[in-house]
């Protein structure tokens, strides 16, 4: 089949400054969008709303979990997709507006429903947001990353720079949220304000990405069912025998697990700190750190591998959350560590998508098939497996511990549970990443699978 690419085999051409642009705009937006998601969305249902924590858990984990079957399918549709310009790419465009629209109607719930049409339209609104938009969006995005160069360096810069924004965004994310209900008020006036914001801004985003961007790879398939459904048996097998891909399948759900229960710190903050105001500058010393982490992870990579940067700073971390765990109400203490651990935690951040991306490769040089789309979905489904998991376990235990989001004092129980979910469970999930990634070397063999991989290609 004739490919449409200009030039389909120089896959190893670097990324130009325009396309890190628009790529890392897009994902700094989207990560905006999350965040105010993931650390504020079971705040805003059960405080503002008025909905269970139960109930709240429940979504997360069922919604989560459907988010991975669609990253299944978004692989599926970008495969089938033949367009002038390219595969992933022109879904940006597609998706800009449903984007936008969902976002707004997700915090714009009527007030004067009663609380079961409340809780309805909630499930319908965060489902479809999940499922039908970000789930895409990030789908499109990292498969388009994989399409538009394999070299390996190239590949590194593009993720420190848009870790480097990710975070950036993420402090944004976290003032803009902070300043508007602090200046307004936790009303629902200045929520769907909120939502207005971000989902301006991640529409931007993707159109950006569109515009800016241009895919040099390509792996076109017969437009028809039949062919799509032998290319996914086809596909399936190579991954299960890919064992550093299964690897990094784990270390995501993992990590997104942990990310998912960043939503109890509000909790934290409000009932055993007695001050939710001191959220913002958990932002701050959260995000804020991680930036200059980014550069210190770059200029010590030049001297110490990667995986061992990984291994220390994921020491560091299971260390200081144990301490936490002992003494949760000790501010000075939490802050300290929150900012050792923002320090240490960017090489996993910076690495970890490069670790996925170069699975691609070593899949294609041992079975001769080059599953990208289908690496980067159904890493994808891990990743939302665990988020489900994270985000049901703060509604359930929250539920279970008796939380009542009217009260301004919560049980003993229940401030229990606040501080297993802000450090024992991450504190479990940072082991179980420190034993996984013992495991992968994928890193030693990849330069030399490249050239293997081009000299089989003629290139």
């Amino acid at each position: 089949m004739k490919r449409w690419m200009k030039h389909p085999d120089n896959i190893n051409e670097p990324l130009t400054g325009a396309e890190i642009t628009g790529m890392t705009f897009a994902g700094s937006t989207l990560t905006m969008l999350n965040v105010v998601i993931s650390l504020f969305i079971t705040y805003f249902y059960t405080n503002i709303v008025g909905i269970s924590a139960a109930i709240i858990g429940t979504l997360m984990l069922v919604t989560r979990v459907a988010e991975g079957f669609s990253d299944l399918s978004m692989g599926v549709i970008i495969n089938r997709t033949q367009s002038r310009w390219g595969q992933a790419r022109p879904w940006s465009l597609r998706l800009s507006i449903p984007l936008l629209i969902i976002v707004i109607l997700t915090f714009h719930i009527p007030e004067n429903w009663d609380m079961t049409a409340k809780t309805i339209y909630a499930c319908i609104t965060y489902f479809f947001l999940f499922t039908v938009t970000l789930a895409p969006a990030g789908i499109i995005g990292t498969v388009l990353g994989t399409n538009m160069t394999s070299n390996a360096k190239s590949r590194q810069k593009n993720a420190v720079i848009s870790t480097l924004f990710v975070l950036i965004g993420s402090v944004a994310g976290n003032y803009i949220v902070m300043h508007l209900t602090g200046s307004m008020g936790d009303s629902h006036y200045t929520w769907r304000l909120i939502a207005i914001i971000f989902g301006l801004l991640s529409f931007t985003g993707q159109l950006m990405q569109f515009l800016l961007t241009r895919e040099r790879f390509t792996n076109p398939v017969k437009d028809t069912h039949e062919s799509v459904k032998t290319s996914i048996r086809k596909q399936l097998p190579t991954l299960i025998r890919n064992k550093y891909f299964l690897i990094m399948c784990a270390v995501g759900m993992m990590t997104a697990l942990d990310g998912a229960t960043m939503g109890i710190m509000l909790f934290y903050f409000r009932y055993i700190i007695n001050n939710i105001d001191l959220m913002g500058v958990f932002s701050l010393v959260s995000l804020i750190p991680m930036v200059a982490g980014i550069g210190l992870t770059q200029l010590l990579s030049k001297r110490i591998p990667a995986k061992q940067l990984i291994i220390g700073g994921l020491i560091i971390k299971s260390i200081t959350l144990m301490i936490n765990f002992c003494f949760p109400a000790n501010l000075p203490l939490f802050i300290g560590f929150t900012v050792l651990r923002s320090l240490t935690r960017t090489p996993l951040l910076v690495f970890s998508s490069v670790y996925l991306l170069n699975t691609i490769e070593y899949g294609e040089y041992k079975t001769g098939t080059r599953a990208g789309s289908m690496i980067v979905s159904i890493s994808g489904l891990w990743n939302k497996v665990g988020a489900g998991i994270g985000g049901a376990l703060v509604g359930w235990l929250l539920s279970y511990g008796g939380y009542d989001s009217d009260a301004s004092v919560q049980s003993i129980l229940a401030q229990n549970i606040i501080v297993v979910i802000s450090f024992l469970i991450p504190l479990i999930t940072t082991v179980v990443i420190l034993i996984l990634l013992s495991m992968y070397d994928l890193d030693k063999q990849y330069d030399s699978i490249i050239e293997s991989l081009r000299e089989r290609k003629g290139i």
